[in-house]
């Protein structure tokens, strides 16, 4: 993976069984060193129809788009 630093990195990818706001999806996964906080990436998000509110610091539902 290309940081945004420029820097490259490895880590293994996987799937992982999520649950967000009652919803349950399988979704590919990277897994981080111990230490780091987990995110919610941009193709859980999709995966999910949210979007972030970063003001209101919250997940939104949208309309998927076919």
């Amino acid at each position: 993976f290309e940081m945004a630093d420029g820097s490259v990195v490895e880590y293994d990818v996987g799937q992982a069984q999520l649950r967000v706001n009652g919803r349950n999806r399988t979704t590919s996964v990277m897994f981080g060193k111990e230490d780091e906080e987990p995110l919610l990436g941009a193709n859980a998000l999709q995966e999910f129809l949210l979007l972030v509110d970063p003001v209101g610091e919250q997940l939104v539902s949208r309309t998927g788009r076919i």
